[in-house]
């Protein structure tokens, strides 16, 4: 909603944010061209110390629309390969598809490791590169029979350093959490519209809950607990470091409500 990304633009404005915002969720942000120049425009001009970033399969993306986002304030774009569906996932036929592609894109390019490649246009980042996501992906909380997938005690961090919001306005904790998927419809920790603010959904709903459940070493809940990314040993350097991390998270909330009603769904919407 136009109106809502409005207002989360001018609620990072407001503390004049400088980390990075990716335009990448479960999404293909180069299709509506129009729309997602003038997204870029808004951030540009509300953020000018923000990273905007995305990632795109790049079937959309020309030379002359890639120097357009660059010019939209866009910084890095990732160029992800995906090989067509019944196409094994060998380094060869990512190879191929890769050169194919940079050479149709007309670019300066070069090979920075055997999975990466850099073009080389001034002002923007651009690489592209391939993952061969059955042996480095996660399950998606469940949702995916593929990826690795352990029984989790590790902590996670992401509900601390990252907002997830989907195309509905649904705050979620992390990438792996989809509000649409049916399995995953009571983790939605918020619901964000122009009336509220994104500094609610991060310290003034379940997120906070999810903070505290997941910053410390133990068994995890569903969805979290066959998940593998980003995973700690236990050693005893990395339980200091997350005893001060959970103290941390304890205080990232805008209010004690919170802490006296950890079973209300979605509280506050």
């Amino acid at each position: 909603d136009t109106a809502l990304y409005s207002k989360i633009m001018d609620d990072l404005a407001s503390i004049d944010y400088c980390g990075a915002i990716w335009y990448s969720r479960y999404n293909e942000p180069t299709s509506d061209r129009p729309l997602f120049i003038e997204r870029l425009r808004e951030a540009r001009a509300k953020l000018p110390n923000a990273r905007l970033q995305t990632y795109t399969n790049g079937d959309y993306l020309t030379s002359e629309y890639i120097e357009a986002l660059r010019d939209a304030g866009l910084n890095e774009l990732f160029i992800m390969a995906y090989l067509a569906k019944g196409k094994r996932p060998t380094v060869l036929n990512f190879l191929t598809l890769m050169v194919s592609r940079a050479k149709k894109l007309g670019l300066p390019w070069k090979f920075r490791a055997i999975n990466r490649v850099e073009v080389d246009i001034p002002g923007i980042r651009v690489t592209y590169e391939f993952r061969n996501y059955l042996k480095t992906g996660t399950n998606r909380g469940g949702a995916l029979s593929t990826g690795k997938i352990i029984d989790r005690k590790s902590p996670c961090t992401i509900p601390l350093t990252d907002v997830y919001v989907d195309y509905n306005g649904f705050m979620v904790p992390c990438c792996d959490i989809r509000s649409d998927y049916e399995a995953h419809k009571d983790c939605v920790v918020y619901k964000l519209t122009p009336q509220n603010s994104i500094f609610d959904g991060y310290a003034r709903s379940k997120l906070v809950l999810w903070r505290r459940d997941l910053i410390g070493f133990g068994p995890k809940k569903f969805p979290c607990d066959s998940c593998s990314r980003g995973t700690y040993s236990e050693t005893r350097e990395n339980r200091d470091k997350f005893r001060v991390l959970s103290a941390m998270a304890d205080k990232v909330s805008l209010s004690s409500e919170v802490r006296s009603r950890p079973q209300q769904e979605n509280a506050p919407v």
